[in-house]
């Protein structure tokens, strides 16, 4: 097994790392609008009830 430096190492767990972080946050924004967006009309239904 050759010897790998710590920067090297650094910098491949860097790299993994910011790549996985945005797919998180891609998933994680997702998730966020879809549920932002259930939120809302559940809310506007309750208005719409609320209002008749």
């Amino acid at each position: 097994m050759e010897m790998v430096t710590i920067t090297e190492l650094r910098k491949k767990w860097k790299k993994s790392f910011s790549m996985t972080l945005t797919k998180f946050c891609r998933v994680g924004s997702a998730v966020g609008i879809s549920w932002l967006l259930a939120a809302r009309s559940c809310r506007d239904r309750n208005a719409v009830m609320t209002m008749k």
